[in-house]
């Protein structure tokens, strides 16, 4: 019995020995992983300037190897790892541009100090004096090659744009070391260097750059000086990207544009013909995209010009009034500007009620579990019927389903099958249709809808002191979590809910963001998720919801204060002195209390003489109460209003009229008779 319960206090204390030295491990990867070391210390050395595919990187102070991200800065100790067919290029802050090849890792520190912190692969240090090419032997010690040629143009990594069928003439410059121009030692002549371009960084086959200069297609190349058939410089590489302009869908061809009120609400839409995928664009290889709106076909003047991203599709824009008007998006890279077809539109005033569709979006796929189909209220006032009808396309001759709505600008629908539909929205009065909204199509998919749980809608997120941290979260997508999906989260917000006004966003793959990382400005806010494939196009959109946040609020006034307003106190009837009081008004430290006196004018005085109007009392105090200690006769106007505890006040509560009369003075008294009693 004994020998049983030893086994068993080992066996515990071994178990508590494995869960606690877990725990710690844990706690200290933990630790490692947060760690604010893992950002860097000191000022940096470099800058990653571009990369290709995933390369990582490691802080000095952290075991954990994070992606790298575009414009990383790297610090001293920080090391940089490349995989199978990846690249980056970090560029010193003295200008030196390290190029890692694949299956390369260095440690970043200073310039006499990198080679010796070159544990793995290939690189290529591009400095002032010339080009070195550093290689790490089976030994594991890194050899050093000083190359003959420098490669000046094009730089490194460089980006073309062209268009249409259009070809990029390349001129090709290097510059030799001065110790490759000394005469041979050998009396066999030497042939002049030549430049050998290839799309195969193995050089299998090239081509040779007639006068240094070459006509080429789009493409990632390569390129290199030879002589004597020996490679005399490293490796240069550049890019030629095709770039189309887009294609624009909505307005064109004099498209009608009806709107009421004092302007038009324009959605325009297109369509990014781009060939390279948006992933493959990242930073400045996107371009900058603008789209402009002008009254005369060759865009002399403009009436609006709005910075878009390309990968969005659609932009809406207010304060178009009647006319005809031309639209085109107009694109700049580095080194070319194109512009899309030019397409026109008529904006004018509707003769009948216009509706607005809300969501989902125009060809937006939605979860066949529950849809919400939401609109705008023309006549404000959310008193009349609509009719929304869900029409299934290709299926002739199928009834559409008709839902009605009383008073309402939104309905959900559940189990409705997968396919593609159309839908719209018309108001009705009396069963008389009064205004529609034009067609829109949509696709239901299966699967669940996108759940907003925090912040919650309608929530108050107001602080005194300190901002209320808080994060933006939803149900996670299996869409997005599966392993080696290309979906990801776009998280959307705007001070209104067509998120139009202040948009911001940010793509995620996390179904969690900190709100810091959206840098929004303090006020009401509506927010929404979306999905998006790997070519940006929407693939499910949740519904909205709203939050406010920021510095609470100046406090309301009062929500109601006795005497009521007008009211007249004869002090004679009282046994005590009139007192004013007022509701509590939450998050208030002290009230403001202000009296405006007016006295009546004195009969024995000049008939002239007007009445007297003066601040009587203007007091801070802490309670909702005041007496009002021997009030003379006259007419008093007072009012309240909060203190919070930043000593700000708040609203100003209307005045209330309060008058204090004693009445008329009694008449002397009348002799009875004559004798005295």
């Amino acid at each position: 019995m004994r020998m049983e319960m030893n086994v068993n206090w080992k066996t515990s204390a071994v178990a508590i020995f494995c869960l606690g030295g877990a725990a710690t491990g844990s706690y200290l990867f933990y630790l490692d992983f947060t760690d604010a070391g893992a950002l860097g210390k000191g000022a940096p050395l470099a800058q990653v300037e571009r990369f290709e595919e995933r390369v990582k990187r490691k802080a000095a102070s952290t075991f954990v190897w994070t992606n790298i991200k575009p414009a990383q800065k790297l610090f001293r100790r920080e090391s940089v790892q490349t995989g199978q067919g990846s690249s980056a290029l970090v560029r010193f802050n003295d200008g030196t541009v390290l190029e890692l090849r694949e299956n390369s890792l260095v440690v970043i520190d200073d310039l006499q100090n990198l080679t010796n912190n070159f544990l793995k692969g290939s690189m290529i240090l591009h400095q002032a004096s010339g080009d070195s090419n550093v290689t790490v032997g089976a030994d594991g010690q890194a050899k050093v090659q000083t190359l003959s040629a420098q490669l000046l143009t094009p730089p490194v990594a460089t980006d073309f744009f062209i268009s249409g069928d259009a070809r990029q003439e390349v001129q090709f410059t290097w510059k030799l070391r001065k110790e490759s121009l000394s005469p041979p030692s050998t009396p066999s002549p030497i042939s002049s260097p030549t430049v050998q371009v290839s799309s195969d960084p193995a050089f299998e086959k090239f081509t040779v750059a007639g006068d240094s200069k070459l006509s080429l297609k789009a493409g990632k190349y390569f390129w290199r000086v030879m002589r004597d058939q020996e490679a005399q410089s490293a490796v240069g590489n550049f890019s030629i990207l095709h770039i189309e302009p887009p294609t624009l869908i909505w307005p064109s061809s004099k498209d009608l544009v009806e709107f009421f009120g004092e302007s038009a609400v324009v959605e325009f839409r297109w369509l990014d013909r781009t060939r390279t995928t948006p992933r493959a664009l990242t930073g400045a290889r996107q371009g900058v995209h603008e789209l402009e709106i002008s009254t005369d076909a060759d865009f002399k003047s403009l009436s609006q010009s709005k910075p878009i991203n390309l990968q969005n599709h659609l932009l809406r824009l207010t304060g178009l009034s009647e006319g005809r008007y031309y639209w085109r998006i107009r694109s700049r890279f580095a080194n070319l500007s194109v512009s899309s077809v030019t397409q026109d539109f008529i904006v004018t005033r509707a003769t009948q009620v216009a509706i607005g569709l809300n969501s989902p979006l125009e060809n937006t796929k939605v979860p066949e579990a529950a849809t919400r189909f939401s609109w705008s209220d023309p006549f404000q006032d959310q008193s009349h019927d609509y009719l929304l009808e869900l029409e299934a396309l290709g299926e002739a001759g199928k009834a559409p389903l008709k839902e009605k709505v009383h008073a309402g600008t939104a309905i959900t629908l559940k189990s409705i099958p997968p396919g593609p539909y159309r839908w719209r929205v018309r108001a009705l009065a009396r069963e008389q249709v009064i205004g529609e909204s034009p067609w829109r199509k949509v696709s239901v998919e299966r699967g669940t809808p996108i759940v907003l749980l925090t912040p919650q809608k309608s929530r108050e997120l107001w602080h005194w002191d300190q901002p209320l941290p808080f994060k933006f979260s939803w149900n996670a997508d299996p869409l997005v979590q599966d392993l080696g999906s290309e979906h990801e989260y776009q998280l959307e917000a705007a001070a209104d809910a067509n998120f139009t006004q202040s948009a911001v966003s940010l793509r995620t793959r996390e179904n969690s963001v900190d709100h810091v990382l959206l840098k929004l400005t303090e006020g009401h806010h509506f927010w929404r998720v979306q999905i998006l494939n790997h070519q940006g196009d929407v693939i499910k959109t949740s519904e909205s919801s709203e939050f406010s946040f920021g510095l609470h609020p100046p406090l309301p006034f009062p929500a109601s204060a006795q005497p009521e307003n007008g009211i007249s106190i004869n002090p004679l009837d009282l046994e005590t002195n009139p007192v004013l009081t007022w509701a509590e008004v939450p998050g208030a430290e002290a009230y403001e209390l202000t009296i405006r006196q007016t006295i009546k004018a004195d009969p024995a005085a000049n008939s002239r003489s007007p009445a007297s109007e003066k601040i009587w009392i203007k007091e801070v105090t802490r309670g909702h109460a005041f007496e009002l200690k021997n009030p003379p006769e006259g007419t008093y106007f007072w009012s309240v209003r909060a203190i919070d505890r930043l000593k700000r006040p708040g609203e100003i509560m209307p005045e209330k009229k309060l008058l204090i009369d004693a009445g008329e003075p009694l008449d002397s008294p009348k002799a009875l008779s004559k004798e005295v009693q």
